[in-house]
């Protein structure tokens, strides 16, 4: 008695070409409502400490934050080996490094080249000077020469004035 109440309780369509053969083969015209899994707490701990583990590794990995700091930390260590200052003994620019950074290096070795254009002019510069003072000290017996000359016509002009005034002073006397 139960199955015809429930087929009548069921509407039938009035026409087979109205009817859909989906249904009649007994699929639904709705799909069933999806499934929700329900996440655990203990699991969602699980994935959120892998992904905060993971995402640690990469920023240390990367040396981001928080694994490195803004002050500059040394260990007291000791090096084994020899450092020497340099100075170079004249200023210019460099044009030509023959060695590295922190390379070994010999006693005598070139190291660097400085521009010497600027000290090759002064070179010019104080040789030519010196030529012209090599010319004065060649000419100097010359110049004593005709100093010596200047000074005799000086004092045969001053000993013509002295005779001059004495020849004055006696027309003077007698007039």
């Amino acid at each position: 008695m139960t199955q015809p109440e429930q087929t009548q309780d069921r509407p039938r369509p009035a026409d087979p070409a109205d009817q859909d053969p989906a249904t009649d083969a007994g699929i639904p015209d709705t799909p069933p409502p999806a499934k929700t899994i329900k996440a655990r707490p203990r699991t969602l701990a699980i994935m959120a400490a892998i992904f905060i583990a993971g995402s640690l590794l990469i920023l240390y990995a990367w040396r981001l934050w928080p694994f490195t700091s803004t002050m500059v930390q040394t260990e007291n260590a000791y090096v084994r080996g020899q450092i020497t200052a340099m100075a170079p003994q004249v200023a210019g620019y460099v044009v030509e490094a023959n060695v590295r950074d922190f390379a070994h290096v010999r006693r005598g070795q070139v190291l660097l080249r400085i521009d010497d254009r600027i000290y090759r002019q002064q070179l010019d510069a104080a040789l030519a000077q010196l030529k012209v003072a090599e010319a004065e000290l060649r000419n100097w017996p010359q110049t004593v020469a005709q100093n010596e000359a200047a000074l005799r016509t000086r004092q045969a002009d001053l000993a013509q004035a002295n005779a001059e005034r004495a020849r004055a002073r006696a027309d003077i006397a007698r007039v």
